[in-house]
């Protein structure tokens, strides 16, 4: 997305909460300022783990305890802190399962609410600039009943397609209708995987025809650099829906619909022209395309944010794709079937890269698409949540996982790691979170306020944003015979056309009350003023408040309205 630039005017505009707004005697923010605040407290950063035991036939296991399970962060054992079993959607009492008969009970098993951290954040992602049309439909029809099966009543799916840009189909929601709806919409949609191999067969036809190595390796290296630059834009639109989710709380996974993206572009040609021209040397030019670190870089970013990929391969049962009655194959001696073989390879790769970097799974070459999403179901309600305490805070270092379970015949899946983020990078994701999904967290009690509107020669307009925070939902600490608390903020704005500005956070701020004021100051509120530049339209603004003294942000978002349109 074209960033937006939002420029803080004139800096912070601390002022004081007017009359209206808190009592005549509130309190008075201090200027804000870079130097600490020494307010003793103990940060204890839990790292939870999702971790899926299964048999060698994929069936979950239940019933381990703690003691079953060993964590190991960066090659060193941590001790298990928090533990949690998921059992058919529920909650169990750790030694005991809801599947042993002598547990049973006649009826239907009571409701039983899901824990805020463990209830379940679905997004299905039809990549619809890499997926024919007709792979898309069969496949999202099938992907109707799964939905109305699989969300549980305190989950959450949305439903986004990527068209050359993100489009949310489906905000956020509960409700399985609206998003069997969605799907339905994008099955209305174009394609664009058809052009593209009719391209290829193009270019393997001119391989073909060529009599000169050269040449014939100019149109692999064209081709390359095309599907390079297509497969970047691919891999930038997922990093910007991974990177908006990590403000999500609770368990998050991405289902990905795509007939695959290549993780070197047009290596199946480079082959072609080896078999054309095996002196050539073609095969080793095909590596410099790899973009096996992009993918790596991708798996990091949904560890960090805590998503876990269920790939989903809408090609099924691959056939090769450029043999014909009309073109039999090379003329090498029908070596077409290889090369179609490292292009299929080829796709599927990323696939199962990102699922198995993640504790997901890859559903490729199959077309019995219902028996392998209940496999994914069966992910969302059986498994297990080790949490650990970490001994490092904001060091921004890549933490790897393993996970051992002391039982033979297991299959254990979780998470390769995760980056360690400082607060600041935190309420970054929150804000974005807010952003794109609407996403509230407000135990603060905050309340964003738009005043003045100043439209600029440019058609610009300048606008006043007040965010009134109550004194009572906020952690100060006795210093001194004042009562302090230390305070960050975070801004960002998205316009009509889905442009997103960068995050901005200035200078962390410190509020002082006077001990003897502080009962009175309680029924108050403080006020932050700024100014943004916003473009004529609806625009979307979201503001992140962390609370240093209680570790713990509110995110709030609004839409404002500018102009006549």
């Amino acid at each position: 997305m074209r960033p937006l630039s939002i420029p803080f005017v004139c800096g912070l505009l601390l002022a004081l909460p007017s009359a209206g707004q808190t009592p005549a005697t509130g309190p008075e923010p201090a200027a804000p300022q870079t130097e600490e605040v020494f307010i003793e407290r103990v940060e204890v950063n839990v790292v939870n783990v999702v971790v899926w035991v299964t048999d060698k036939k994929g069936r979950p296991i239940h019933g381990l305890t703690r003691d079953d399970f060993e964590l190991y962060e960066d090659g060193r054992q941590v001790p298990i802190s928090n533990f949690f079993e998921v059992e058919t959607g529920r909650p169990v009492t750790p030694g005991t399962s809801l599947l042993d008969p002598a547990d049973q009970q006649t009826g239907p098993l009571p409701y039983l609410p899901t824990p805020e951290d463990q209830r379940l954040s679905l997004i299905v992602y039809v990549d619809n600039f890499n997926i024919a049309p007709s792979n898309r439909n069969r496949v999202l029809r099938r992907l109707r009943r799964f939905l109305f099966e699989s969300v549980g009543a305190d989950d959450q799916v949305m439903v986004v397609s990527h068209d050359r840009s993100l489009h949310i189909r489906q905000p956020f929601t509960s409700d399985p209708d609206l998003a069997l709806a969605a799907l339905q919409e994008i099955e209305e949609l174009s394609g664009n995987p058809p052009d593209r191999l009719k391209e290829r067969l193009r270019v393997l036809q001119e391989i073909e025809r060529q009599s000169n190595g050269l040449t014939a390796l100019s149109e692999a290296h064209s081709r390359a650099d095309y599907l390079v630059t297509e497969t970047e834009f691919t891999l930038r639109r997922l990093r910007e829906v991974v990177s908006a989710l990590a403000g999500l709380q609770g368990r998050k996974a991405l289902l990905y619909v795509s007939d695959g993206v290549p993780m070197t572009p047009a290596e199946d040609l480079f082959i072609a022209v080896e078999e054309r021209f095996p002196k050539i040397g073609a095969r080793g030019a095909a590596m410099s395309y790899d973009l096996g670190l992009e993918f790596r870089r991708l798996g990091n970013l949904a560890n960090t944010s805590g998503v876990t990929f269920y790939t989903l391969d809408a090609g099924g049962a691959e056939l090769h794709s450029s043999l014909s009655a009309e073109d039999p194959g090379t003329t090498q001696g029908g070596g077409r079937a290889m090369v179609d073989s490292v292009y299929i390879a080829n796709l599927q790769e990323p696939l199962h890269f990102m699922a198995d970097a993640t504790g997901g799974l890859a559903i490729t070459n199959t077309n019995a698409v219902e028996t392998a999403l209940d496999r994914v179901a069966g992910d969302f309600q059986n498994y297990y949540s080790l949490g650990f305490a970490a001994e490092h805070a904001a060091s921004g270092r890549y933490y790897e996982f393993d996970v051992e379970v002391k039982r033979p015949g297991v299959r254990v899946r979780h998470r390769d790691g995760y980056r360690d983020h400082s607060p600041q990078a935190l309420i970054t994701d929150g804000s974005l979170a807010a952003l794109y999904f609407g996403y509230e967290h407000n135990v603060i009690g905050a309340r964003m306020v738009f005043d003045r509107a100043s439209r600029k020669e440019d058609g610009t307009y300048l606008v006043s944003l007040s965010v009134e925070v109550p004194i009572e939902g906020l952690a100060l600490v006795p210093r001194q015979q004042k009562h302090v608390g230390r305070f960050r903020f975070a801004f960002a704005v998205m316009d009509a056309g889905g442009n997103v500005s960068p995050v901005q956070q200035p200078e962390p701020m410190t509020l002082e009350i006077p001990a003897d004021e502080l009962d009175k100051a309680r029924g108050g509120h403080f006020t932050y003023e700024t100014q943004l530049l916003m473009k004529r339209g609806s625009s979307k603004v979201a503001v992140a408040i962390h609370d240093e003294v209680a570790n713990q942000s509110s995110f709030v978002s609004d839409t404002v309205t500018l102009g006549s349109g």
